[in-house]
């Protein structure tokens, strides 16, 4: 298995470099066409096309890659060029066609339209695309219903129903769904819904062509699954959907489709996709879970749902090509485990347990690479990993069966010092801490999206170790030293201000750990979740009262009055009260009267000593804001110097730069100058031979003729 992954991650590294090399070289030809541009690019397309000839069916090359949509790009350009080659437009043709060519039930669509005579073929596509339409678009909707044809497309879609096609009568459901109000209180009413659930059921398994599962998987979701709410809840549609006869078979039907396809294509995930949905209802999880548990394996399909589950889950993200297909089989599979063990049942009857172990192993091991494009999904198979390992199935797993050995498994796969590394981390690179860190009136930025997974894995993380401690001194100990930890309190403060339903849900589990230490500050991480409040309204409700507002709060951070309790450390706010003129008067006009002889004998020695205590303590206030503002001055002049420097620099190399195009501009003038020299000189030479050939041709007439003359003498003279 490493050798094919390692294998095939070789094989997209060197199409990825056959792809920017091919771009390269269109791009040279672009600028210039000598023959030697065009043997480069002929060489790499050469190998492009065999590389791409060569790829696994199922790769889809996306296009993220700049370099293939440079590629893309110069395609027509040269392909409509009158001076490409015959072998450049081959070569072009023969890639262009490998991209495709696996996509086998795209060519009827192409068929389709190039035929543009058998109304029957179009029909499922042109369905297909109304549907997504009207189902992404209200004005859309809008349009259809104000069309001249509505009528006549209303009898049509009714007709549709009843349609041989299966994608046809799932794209009519949906389009009755959005665009007929009578009619869907008839196809979904409580009467009829029973037949029109098992319907979409038959269809999502059978998938007679392209986006059939697709529209299917939509609809049941929208028919199920109620988007009012932030948390999922059932509709009242789909309420009594376990409780059909048919329920049972139909899960199973569905998820042996996972056994069966190739788990890396689109409509897998769509499956997938719908099982979470499910799932994710308290009133549908454990029906649906037992369902995919109780389906067997068959002579068709040699394995059961749930180990094709977990062999997705093991993919790595090259080799699923698409992120999410491995991160929802492990999403789905920590869902089914755990209904089995709920329901009874023991993990090795589904999944070996070493095989669990490697997964979480191989999870948690996941690098983070922040300049990566895909480290949101490395940062969430980690959170994956970690919920796996926490999940209720491996601590009823070691409770039930008491089995040391896999108790000691677990320890083993999540050491101590593996959960030490991924906190210390995600302490070091995550930017939340800064962010939080900063009063609300600097967090101008957004954070990365992967700085919030993040926060979910040391959510989570908190949660294993919880779960851990009481099986390992180590464990206890990493335990204990994250709760203790200051960092902690940003990552809360963020998941319980600005986190979804369940990472607020995480957080504020974790709040009640971190209770348990008596030093926690507490004080600090309700400035810091009020803070992030203060942030949202800060520019709604005070710019709207005051316009010159932010240009104030600015004002005052640069003055050295700002909230600085969030960046040093836990202390609550402190501002520097601003001293009242009036005061400051009266302290120096007694302390001229004292310096001009004032009788100490009228005011008391205590007195004195206050009056030059306030003093102190005023200057020293005042030196604290002066250095301050000459502290945030000093760090705007040595930002200031470098973006000087900097843009020094770039004006350096664009003068280098226009010097060479200059010099590169005069040498090409001097070249067309001695060019039109030599055009001149070869017209000259040209006009010259054509003298020469004139005057030859007169005196080769005058010496023939001198020959004529000469051979009528000679004759006379041989006749004498």
């Amino acid at each position: 298995m490493d050798d094919r992954r390692l294998q095939y991650t070789e094989l997209l590294t060197n199409l990825e470099k056959s792809i920017t090399s091919s771009a390269a070289a269109a791009q040279r030809l672009s600028v210039s066409t000598s023959e030697e541009s065009v043997a480069a690019l002929d060489q790499e397309l050469q190998n492009l096309v065999r590389q791409t000839g060569s790829i696994d069916p199922t790769a889809r090359l996306s296009l993220k890659n700049i370099s293939l949509c440079e590629l893309l790009t110069h395609c027509p350009v040269l392909l409509s060029a009158s001076t490409t080659s015959a072998v450049t437009r081959s070569r072009l043709h023969l890639f262009l066609f490998n991209l495709g060519i696996n996509l086998l039930q795209i060519n009827s669509i192409l068929d389709c339209s190039r035929n543009r005579v058998d109304e029957p073929e179009w029909m499922p596509y042109c369905m297909g695309i109304l549907c997504n339409l009207a189902s992404r678009s209200k004005s859309v909707c809008q349009r259809i219903k104000r069309s001249t044809s509505y009528k006549t497309f209303s009898h049509r879609l009714l007709k549709l129903l009843a349609h041989d096609s299966r994608i046809v009568v799932v794209s009519a459901l949906v389009l009755v769904g959005y665009l007929e109000e009578k009619l869907r209180d008839t196809v979904f009413c409580a009467r009829n819904i029973p037949q029109t659930f098992q319907c979409v059921f038959n269809v999502l398994a059978i998938g007679d062509c392209l986006m059939t599962r697709h529209i299917a998987v939509d609809l049941l979701k929208r028919l199920v699954l109620s988007d009012v709410s932030s948390t999922p809840a059932i509709t009242t549609t789909g309420k009594d959907l376990i409780n059909y006869s048919y329920f049972e078979n139909s899960i199973q039907s569905v998820a042996g489709l996972l056994a069966q396809m190739d788990s890396r294509s689109e409509e897998s995930l769509k499956i997938y996709d719908v099982f979470l949905s499910f799932c994710s209802l308290p009133q549908m999880s454990k029906p649906t879970a037992l369902a995919i548990l109780k389906c067997p394996a068959t002579e068709q399909r040699l394995t059961t749902p749930v180990l094709s589950v977990y062999n997705t889950a093991r993919l790595s993200f090259e080799e699923a090509i698409t992120p999410e297909v491995p991160l929802n089989a492990m999403r789905l599979l920590r869902c089914l485990l755990k209904e089995a063990i709920d329901n009874g049942n023991h993990v090795q009857e589904f999944v070996p347990i070493e095989h669990l172990m490697q997964l979480i192993e191989n999870s948690l091991k996941t690098p983070i690479e922040t300049s990566s494009d895909v480290v949101s999904d490395q940062c969430r198979r980690i959170t994956e990993g970690l919920r796996l390992a926490e999940s209720k199935f491996i601590v009823v797993l070691s409770a039930v069966s008491a089995d040391d050995d896999v108790r000691a498994d677990i320890l083993d796969v999540v050491t101590a010092p593996l959960c030490a590394h991924i906190v210390e981390s995600q302490m070091i690179s995550n930017p939340v801490i800064v962010y939080m860190g900063r009063p609300p009136v600097q967090r101008t930025e957004l954070l990365p999206a992967w700085s919030i997974d993040g926060v979910t894995i040391v959510l989570e993380l908190s949660r294993v170790l919880a779960a851990l401690k009481d099986y390992s001194k180590c464990h206890k100990d990493q335990y204990w030293k994250l709760l203790k930890d200051d960092r902690l309190v940003a990552f809360i403060a963020y998941a319980i201000a600005c986190g979804k339903h369940e990472m607020t849900y995480r957080a504020l589990q974790l709040y009640t750990h971190c209770a348990q230490v008596q030093a926690f500050p507490t004080k600090w991480l309700g400035d810091l979740i009020a803070s992030c409040g203060d942030d949202r309204n800060i520019y709604s409700l005070s710019a709207s009262k005051n316009p010159a507002f932010a240009r104030t709060i600015s004002e005052h951070q640069i003055n050295g009055h700002g909230d600085d309790s969030l960046s040093s450390g836990r202390k609550t706010p402190e501002f520097f009260s601003q001293p009242d003129p009036d005061s400051l008067k009266q302290l120096d006009d007694l302390l001229l009267r004292m310096k001009n002889g004032m009788d100490l004998k009228d005011s008391r020695v205590s007195q004195i000593i206050n009056v030059f205590e306030k003093k102190i303590h005023l200057m020293k206030m005042r030196e604290r804001e002066l250095e301050q503002v000459i502290a945030k001055r000093e760090d705007a002049l040595r930002q200031t110097d470098k973006l000087r420097q900097l843009y020094s620099n770039r004006d350096n190399e664009a003068e280098v730069l226009s010097s060479k195009i200059l010099n590169f501009r005069k040498i090409i003038a001097d070249y067309e100058k001695k060019v039109e020299d030599e055009e001149k000189c070869v017209e000259t030479l040209k006009t010259g031979n054509r003298l020469l050939e004139e005057k030859t041709d007169s005196l080769q007439k005058a010496v023939d003729e001198k020959q004529n003359i000469l051979n009528v003498v000679v004759e006379k003279f041989v006749a004498f």
